[in-house]
């Protein structure tokens, strides 16, 4: 695994040196430590599990994490 950040450096990420594949990343914000996982590197999930699994959406193209976009249907 190797690891990479940039802008502010609050998420970095880990990835496969190899393939490229982004498993999880991890940072700290005023909330805390968080881990954002791709869940497509999970094995032996039901999609039903996947499906019901909390989702918090964060406004990143405004560099604004701590508010909800206004549209996310599309995500």
């Amino acid at each position: 695994m190797s690891e990479y950040h940039y802008g502010r450096a609050i998420t970095h990420y880990h990835f496969c040196r190899h393939c490229g594949i982004i498993p999880f990343g991890r940072g700290v914000t005023d909330d805390g430590e968080f881990f954002a996982v791709n869940l497509a590197c999970l094995e032996d999930n039901a999609l039903t599990d996947l499906a019901t699994a909390p989702i918090r959406y964060e406004d990143g193209k405004h560099d604004n994490w701590d508010t909800r976009p206004a549209e996310v249907h599309h995500l």
